[in-house]
């Protein structure tokens, strides 16, 4: 009869140091050993299932002893880096090795057993008590599946067998698998008993190897271009890192040297990304003087200046943090790029090939960036989103594009957002504009360092008709001022 076991790692990661290995070299035993595997199940019966017979466990780890054919989830190794404390030598670096899965996949084990009804049912109750597989972090389901189930008895490619003895010269990736027949005692071995025997291997122990194991996969932020979906995504979402994080008084700084950096990688002018006409930008004669920046053509006619339906359509470059102010830590973490009028798939490459951000600008700190999602703005930014709402506050403060006259500063600002509001073709009008306490004013308001900043101000924004989001108005909205959140009631 066929035999599927099913197992299932849910916190998505499997940690066990191969045999013969140390613990901090940082390999990791994939896939995991037959010789493991019955183990796991003695182990499991010891303490968590005695009332089973001997006999019935006996007979499962027999039927089980063959080294079984696998299907493998897709999966990479990672691992993590710990400084212990050591009070002789002060700190000692550990490594934690692992493999990570898909936490709903599952790793199916086969083997053609013998199995009765008694040793089956103890089988499958052994799976069903079984905590963890390798170490005690490995956290394990394992099921015993119906062998009339289609993933059970698939003929597709992806099934991989035991190929030679598993010998050093051998390419394919070697584990350790009971002799045949079964020695249950064996076991029972322990590392340090093994050792202090002078053997290498336990006994009743040897190599299997897996030679058709597919290879982990490798991550690359170049992988977010396959997934780009057929229509032209909007908003691509950009974490960033580093040893200390950037704040989000700092937004206009990121924003203009993200917008660099898209512009750089792009090559051929791109109205899109530099908010200019593509079609009368020279090339750059200088490749550091910002001014000269291929794409930098006219700038399209900002809302303040040029009433247009279809304006604001190219680029914002925002950023945001895990938690908005007043209630976050005014730092940043994430970056949103999104475009009304779509991202095609060069400026999606461009975006995905940045991994660092660097700037001489004064207070800028370097910073790692990587893509963690690509689509809709709604998918991607969910937080500027949200669902209809006229209750906006702000995450960064709104700069007015015009000076105000002699009229009260609600008056002013009800203004200003309503020409706002027109220009970016948003069928509402603002009700009411209340001032919101806060350092508004320690914010970065300008895209020159040297240049004085543009009053700025929080604002908690009612509208006449409610909208989704993003809502991001007023000057440098495109760098990162004027973005507002929705509140939720």
């Amino acid at each position: 009869m066929t035999v599927v076991v099913g197992l299932r790692f849910p916190l998505g990661r499997y940690h066990a140091t191969p045999w013969g290995r140390a613990a901090n070299e940082a390999a990791v035993e994939w896939p995991p050993s037959p010789w493991r595997v019955l183990r796991a199940l003695y182990a499991t019966w010891c303490w968590r299932a005695p009332e089973l017979q001997a006999d019935e466990v006996g007979r499962v780890l027999q039927g089980l002893a063959e080294a079984p054919e696998l299907l493998l989830p897709r999966w990479a190794e990672g691992h993590t880096r710990h400084y212990m404390p050591d009070t002789s030598a002060g700190k000692d670096k550990a490594f934690d090795a692992f493999v990570t899965v898909d936490p709903d996949a599952e790793l199916l084990m086969r083997w053609s057993a013998d199995l009765d009804m008694g040793a089956f049912a103890a089988l499958d109750r052994l799976c069903h008590l079984l905590p963890y597989l390798g170490r005690a972090e490995s956290v394990c389901e394992a099921r015993v599946i119906d062998p009339d189930r289609p993933e059970a008895r698939s003929e597709e490619d992806g099934w991989v067998g035991p190929g030679s003895d598993g010998t050093l010269e051998d390419p394919g990736r070697r584990v350790l698998a009971p002799v045949l027949p079964l020695d249950v005692g064996a076991l029972l071995a322990r590392t340090t008993g093994v050792r202090k025997a002078g053997r290498v291997l336990p006994p009743g122990a040897r190599w299997v190897a897996y030679p058709d194991v597919p290879g982990p996969v490798r991550p690359s932020f170049r992988s977010a271009r396959r997934i780009v979906p057929i229509a032209r995504p909007t908003a691509i979402r950009l974490a960033i890192g580093g040893p200390v994080r950037p704040a989000l008084r700092d937004a206009v700084l990121y924003g203009q040297v993200l917008r660099k950096a898209a512009m750089s990688r792009r090559g051929d002018p791109s109205s899109t990304l530099s908010g200019h006409d593509a079609a009368l930008a020279v090339p750059a004669s200088d490749p550091g003087d910002s001014s000269t920046l291929q794409g930098e053509g006219p700038p399209r006619p900002p809302g303040g200046s040029v009433v247009r339906k279809d304006g604001h359509r190219h680029a914002h470059y925002l950023s945001l943090g895990p938690q908005q102010p007043p209630l976050g830590d005014g730092l940043i973490d994430t970056a949103i790029v999104w475009a009304p009028e779509g991202l095609d798939a060069a400026c999606v490459e461009a975006l995905s090939d940045i991994r660092r951000l660097t700037s001489d600008a004064p207070g800028f700190r370097s910073v790692r960036i990587g893509v963690e999602a690509v689509g809709t703005v709604e998918e991607v930014a969910p937080e500027l989103c949200g669902g209809l709402s006229r209750s906006w506050r702000s995450i960064t403060p709104f700069a007015p594009y015009r000076h105000r006259k002699r009229q009260s500063l609600e008056d002013f600002l009800l203004e200003e957002i309503s020409r706002e509001l027109v220009t970016r073709a948003i069928p509402s009008r603002p009700v009411a504009a209340r001032v919101m306490r806060s350092d508004w004013l320690s914010f970065r308001r300008s895209r020159d360092a040297g240049r004085p900043g543009v009053p700025a101000v929080g604002l908690e924004l009612e509208l006449s008709e409610p909208l989704v989001g993003p809502l991001v108005l007023g000057d440098l909205s495109h760098f990162g001022l004027g973005v507002f959140a929705p509140v939720r009631s």
